[in-house]
């Protein structure tokens, strides 16, 4: 299958399957200078099925965003009338554009049954998903979501060096899956996701975090150049030791009350997931810190202009004395069970 037949198929895959477009709905679909083919793919995936459809060109708002040192250009007026006025909207664009869109979408628009906003992941065409791959993180996020909802001490360490405690005594978990439900306050991400999310008790988080892998805090997000070492106490930013990408952790930190607040705790649980992509925070074995603002995730009471992660690779987790992930890789159930009942016998 060449390379036009794998982007149509998968562009179809998107549209019926995690979009799940209805008969009748408006469609807006925009893309950008980098994604032109994909965008053009998933605009004939929705033509087929018969809806209403315009394609939007945004290059120039995501130049405008990448060409500048803020973290976030509200589009113009006419192009937020048309995403409120439309009911699916499904963006092909730069990832860092994209998820720096997902944390604005509860203030710019009102999200519901007529009103959806989607992002797609980047390579599309290059999947190859199966049913199998979804049912795989569905059952493992229900495992994930179940031993961490409610702990009390929630302790992830990594080989980088990573050694952090925090609590998520009462809060529940804001899950991004697979195929997500519509009318979220922010950007719906397909395919690619399986990544579960907590807001700590905003004076909880104590420790040492050193972020190995992908970081947001980038004019364009990428893998740190080197670990950043980033320490905790009381739940907000103390210290920050790195290099170059050291700096843009210490600009976020510094722009308003909130931004050096931790805000999230997510963990991956996608394998399929890409190392390097803002998809890594859905991949199995690494866990995301994010600060700043976290009013969208459930008991959130941190408020800031700015939200962006960081993700450390390797991770153990261990909430309240239970093992979930050991280096990287999920610790079966019964495995738990055997050692709790162990435990109890000791």
């Amino acid at each position: 299958m060449d390379r036009e037949a794998r982007l149509a198929a998968e562009a179809e895959m998107i549209v019926n399957d995690f979009v799940r477009l209805k008969p009748g709905e408006t469609v807006a679909v925009f893309g950008d200078d980098s994604h032109r083919a994909e965008a053009a793919a998933v605009l004939a995936a929705v033509r087929a099925l018969g809806n209403e459809v315009v394609g939007v060109d945004v290059a120039q708002q995501v130049a405008a965003l990448r060409a500048s040192e803020e973290f976030w250009i509200d589009p113009p007026a006419h192009l937020r009338a048309l995403i409120q006025a439309t009911n699916v909207n499904i963006f092909v664009v730069d990832e860092t554009y994209g998820f720096r869109l997902d944390h604005k979408v509860s203030r710019l628009f009102r999200t519901g049954p007529d009103c959806s906003i989607f992002k797609v992941d980047e390579g599309l065409g290059t999947w190859n998903l199966s049913g199998s791959d979804i049912a795989y993180v569905n059952e493992l996020g229900g495992h994930i979501q179940s031993a961490l909802n409610g702990a009390h001490e929630v302790h992830i360490t990594a080989p980088g060096g990573t050694d952090l405690r925090l609590s998520l005594a009462g809060r529940t978990c804001l899950p991004i899956m697979p195929v997500p439900e519509r009318g979220e306050a922010y950007g719906l991400s397909v395919p690619l996701w399986g990544e579960y999310n907590w807001a700590p008790i905003e004076n909880s988080a104590t420790g040492t975090i050193v972020f190995d892998g992908l970081t947001e805090a980038r004019a364009e997000m990428g893998t740190v150049a080197a670990p950043v070492t980033v320490t905790v106490s009381g739940g907000r930013v103390t210290a920050v030791h790195g290099e170059s990408d050291a700096d843009d952790f210490r600009r976020l930190f510094a722009l308003d009350e909130g931004s050096n607040v931790v805000g999230e705790l997510g963990v991956g649980g996608n394998p399929r997931a890409q190392f390097g992509r803002e998809t890594e925070k859905a991949l199995l074995g690494t866990i995301h810190i994010g600060f700043g603002d976290n009013h969208v995730y459930p008991g959130g009471l941190n408020r800031s202009e700015v939200h962006f992660d960081a993700t450390i690779r390797g991770v153990t987790i261990v909430a309240d004395g239970v093992t979930v992930i050991r280096d990287g890789a999920p610790v079966e159930f019964d495995e738990q069970v055997r050692g709790e009942q162990h435990g109890g016998a000791s």
